[in-house]
């Protein structure tokens, strides 16, 4: 952890953030979702993208972006 807190600020996700979702994805590899809520902000769109790229569903899957988990 960097010890920042974004908080609301749209910011794109870090790049180890981005490794850490890729390595989170591969550990759900092969599993199925029946649905996944997201944050509308990217970073939190780009965190479900990179892990559920892994799973059986995560290419064909259309995640919910719930803007009151904001």
């Amino acid at each position: 952890m960097s010890g920042q807190h974004t908080g609301l600020t749209d910011l794109p996700l870090t790049e180890h953030g981005e490794h850490t979702a890729r390595g989170l994805g591969e550990r759900l590899k092969g599993l199925t979702f029946a649905k996944v809520f997201t944050s509308p902000l990217q970073r939190a769109r780009q965190t479900s993208t990179l892990i559920m790229f892994w799973s059986t569903t995560g290419r064909t899957m259309r995640t919910i972006v719930a803007r009151e988990i904001r």
